[in-house]
């Protein structure tokens, strides 16, 4: 049998209507059973640390980082100078505050002498003064260090720095004329002259050693 006009219009009303009402029933269950986010505000004394939530960076301090999940997430604090902080936390929907104090890493020191005196000193690419110099408070590690003195060749070397003692450095800096002299001996030590040039420059230089 087919159906009669009039419950086959009665079916082409109801459905668009059926069909609200379950789009509707469907974002209202998503609402009710999505947790509310989380918002992190951290703050660290120093501030400027580097903020790493769950292994991925997000900025530095102080920061909100907003819509988070709420639950157990790891945060890391990394600042220069200072021992690094992290902790688990259980974060709630809505505001979660979070306060570090970074505690000052002991570092090594660089002990820094040259001949002549008076090199500016670099120590990762940053001027820390002129020699004789001690630089404080740098991190474990291998560090390269530049020596420069006007009329004289650049002196670079890579230090090892530790924990709580002191890198001496001993720089024998040789002008730019010694360098070229040094050079043309070894390149032609046979060439009598360039022999003689280095012997009057040692002497006029008082370097008789």
């Amino acid at each position: 049998t087919r159906p009669s006009p009039k419950r086959a219009g009665n079916l082409l009303v109801l459905l668009p209507a059926a069909l609200g009402f379950l789009v509707l029933a469907a974002a209202l269950t998503y609402h009710f059973a999505t947790p509310a986010p989380a918002v992190l505000r951290i703050e660290s004394d120093p501030s400027g640390a580097s903020v790493f939530l769950n292994g991925g960076f997000r900025g530095v301090t102080p920061i909100e980082v907003g819509r988070v999940s709420p639950g157990r997430h790891v945060l890391r604090l990394a600042l220069h100078h200072r021992q690094p902080w992290q902790q688990e936390l259980e974060l709630k929907a809505g505001l979660n505050r979070v306060s570090a104090a970074l505690t000052t890493r002991p570092g090594g020191k660089l002990s820094v002498h040259s001949t002549p005196p008076g090199a500016t000193v670099y120590v990762d690419g940053d001027p820390k003064g002129v020699t004789p110099l001690v630089v404080e408070d740098l991190d474990p590690g291998v560090h390269p260090v530049q020596l420069v003195l006007p009329d004289y060749v650049e002196w670079t070397s890579s230090q090892q720095v530790n924990v709580g003692s002191t890198t001496r450095i001993q720089a024998e800096l040789i002008t730019r004329m010694e360098s070229f002299l040094i050079r043309a001996a070894q390149a032609n030590p046979n060439f009598l002259p360039n022999w003689t040039e280095m012997f009057h420059f040692y002497v006029v230089t008082h370097k008789y050693d």
